[in-house]
């Protein structure tokens, strides 16, 4: 499974460098009003056909990951996280060593913890380590996005984020971090997800707030 996913990771790269020359040559071919060639038509085909064999291989490791039953029956636990397709969870429930004692190890795994460049008293910008699984961190990233802009408690706390200057990468990987914790949580406590608990803040009302201890 893990060199399937390597492959894939590999594949991908690859596919997203070659598809970004071929539209900027097509876009130049446009210009100057030329048609592609018999051979450079068939080069898009191919191209093409290797993106759907890829999404062949991610529903070969799903049909993998899906066929022992402890993962299943993990898988369909992360399926209730907002942003997890079926496939996103079969992949954590694969990948997430449920062993560890924090979530943070799950996060410096998927190469989305932050390291700060520091010399002296100087400290520079923190930029993300990208040391785990690259091919993970795409997902988890795609998941993010997912969330934000299909379910309310993910969009009210991407709009917050956005009002406090994050960019729009910046507030997706803080919230495919969130994401990762979450994620621990339910694994941890054998628990689905409870929209109460990973946003409290904005369940609150008056009469279950904290209060101080001078009212």
């Amino acid at each position: 499974l893990r060199q399937k996913m390597g492959l894939i990771a590999s594949m991908e790269k690859k596919l997203q460098a070659l598809m970004a020359t071929l539209k900027d040559y097509r876009h130049f071919q446009e210009q100057l009003n030329f048609q592609l060639s018999e051979a450079e038509q068939q080069l898009v085909t191919t191209v093409k056909s290797l993106a759907k064999q890829l999404d062949l291989l991610e529903r070969e490791i799903q049909t993998l990951i899906l066929a022992q039953t402890q993962q299943s029956q993990l898988t369909q636990k992360l399926q209730t996280v907002p942003g997890f397709s079926p496939w996103v969870a079969a992949l954590l429930s694969q990948l997430l060593d449920t062993n560890c004692e924090y979530p943070k190890q799950w996060i410096a795994f998927a190469g989305m913890d932050i390291s700060v460049r520091q010399s002296g008293k100087w400290v520079g910008k923190g930029k993300l380590t990208k040391r785990g699984n690259p091919y993970l961190r795409k997902r988890l990233y795609s998941a993010a996005w997912g969330a934000a802009q299909n379910y309310p408690d993910f969009q009210r706390y991407y709009q917050q984020l956005k009002k406090q200057s994050r960019s729009h990468v910046e507030s997706l990987l803080i919230i495919a971090r969130k994401l990762l914790r979450i994620t621990f949580f339910i694994l941890k406590n054998n628990l689905p997800y409870d929209p109460k608990l990973a946003f409290p803040e904005f369940y609150l009302t008056p009469s279950t707030a904290p209060t101080s201890p001078a009212t």
